[in-house]
């Protein structure tokens, strides 16, 4: 995870919820005390009542491998249904998703009830 594009995404999801806002970062889910290989979860953010989950990544993809970024999203979608989200948040500084990671949100987020938000070219434009 490049440091900066989860500070970029939590501006970007500020600025579309006026009342209210908190956040964390980088942090990993516990279920039932079990510490092995807990799920990583690189922000949240409560924001006008509604709980959003969120992963950032520098490149267009979540892992370089699609079996692997379909492990993650598997582990998005857990989290996402145990700790009851309303919003997923993909955030990248490409400038777009690549398709097939679209279509892999899609597929294991697709029977939660959570709105999926996609941040892209976060920092574009903006001077290091």
């Amino acid at each position: 995870m490049n440091g900066q594009v989860p500070i970029l995404a939590l501006d970007w999801l500020r600025g579309r919820h006026r009342d209210g806002f908190s956040f964390a970062t980088d942090f990993e889910v516990l279920k039932n005390h079990a510490a092995r290989n807990p799920p990583e979860i690189d922000f949240a953010v409560v924001a006008d009542g509604r709980l959003i989950l969120g992963e950032a990544k520098k490149n267009d993809r979540l892992a370089d491998k699609r079996r692997e970024e379909e492990r993650k999203l598997g582990r998005l979608r857990e989290v996402s249904r145990d700790l009851t989200a309303d919003d997923v948040c993909l955030a990248t500084s490409a400038i777009s998703w690549d398709p097939g990671t679209m279509a892999a949100t899609e597929k294991a987020l697709g029977a939660l009830a959570v709105a999926r938000l996609y941040a892209t070219a976060l920092g574009a434009g903006q001077s290091a």
